[in-house]
């Protein structure tokens, strides 16, 4: 079996219901509050486990609460998380979820910890990448440590999975070392610059 290195964000998703969104200044009374394990890399990483790879997750977590629930989260998950970065100086990621009754939501994240997953705790965990078999990553945490891993990944000539989200522009360098790209229609603008329709009435 291949073996699957997700490195990549963790958050703790606090989800709110509400009827409307409030406007500047306002205070609207909510319907429901609820919250969940996220982040676009565990997230990444549990539907891979769930679906019975042989995956292990890199992430950075804060020493909080939340960071613990997470730790714990994923050991009762049996998803390994041994390699991952635990720190005392940053909160551990949060994303504030505002859902209306239409199903329309507004999204708040704060990175915290996630932008502590630094280039140079990426090169300590060398070992790990040339382990691994596949390599996926997404852009919630830094891009410099993002095109240090793919730089590493790309050496010992490991298939490399870049999810562009949230969307932003690549340089060709690191575009070059990605294998399967994932991007929607909007993300696919962004890195390309151009319209999709007006690309494909030219074709």
């Amino acid at each position: 079996m291949k073996k699957i290195l997700v490195i990549g964000s963790s958050n703790t998703d606090l989800i709110a219901q509400v009827n409307s969104f409030p406007k500047a200044g306002e205070t609207l009374k909510g319907i429901s509050f609820s919250q969940a394990m996220g982040g676009k890399g565990a997230n990444q990483a549990l539907a891979a486990h769930k679906l019975g790879g042989d995956v292990k997750f890199i992430t950075c977590l804060g020493n909080d609460a939340n960071g613990q629930n997470s730790i714990e989260y994923y050991k009762e998950m049996n998803l390994d998380i041994s390699s991952s970065l635990i720190v005392d100086d940053a909160s551990s990621g949060t994303a504030v979820i505002t859902v209306d009754n239409t199903g329309e939501n507004s999204i708040v994240i704060i990175p915290g910890a996630n932008d502590r997953l630094s280039p140079e705790y990426v090169n300590e965990v060398e070992d790990v990448i040339i382990d691994s078999d596949i390599v996926v990553l997404q852009m919630e945490i830094p891009y410099e440590s993002i095109k240090v891993a793919c730089e590493l990944a790309f050496k010992y000539k490991k298939i490399i999975m870049l999810n562009v989200a949230p969307a932003c522009k690549l340089d060709s360098e690191l575009m070059r070392m990605i294998d399967i790209l994932v991007v929607n229609e909007t993300e696919a603008e962004t890195i390309s610059g151009k319209k999709i329709e007006v690309e494909a009435k030219m074709a």
